[in-house]
């Protein structure tokens, strides 16, 4: 499994810290893990902390002239 976030340059805190990210689910070949693993239930859970704040600062010294959100309170998405 792996985690993606798209951006263009300067644009990366308003993107990736505005919940545009996820994952990217790879299944193994047929016979690649053993039994007990391959036969157990897969749960995929993604959980992003949004840091408004951080977020704030970062877009500044980057250069996003676009990411201008109004207040500072944390929040966590899960699963999108």
């Amino acid at each position: 499994t792996h985690w993606y976030h798209p951006h263009i340059h300067h644009a990366t805190a308003v993107q990736a810290g505005g919940g545009a990210s996820g994952m990217i689910i790879v299944q193994d070949e047929e016979g690649a893990l053993p039994p007990a693993y391959a036969n157990m239930e897969e749960v995929p859970f993604f959980m992003q902390l949004v840091d408004l704040l951080r977020m704030k600062t970062m877009a500044s010294h980057g250069g996003d002239h676009m990411f201008t959100p109004k207040g500072t309170e944390n929040f966590v998405i899960v699963n999108g």
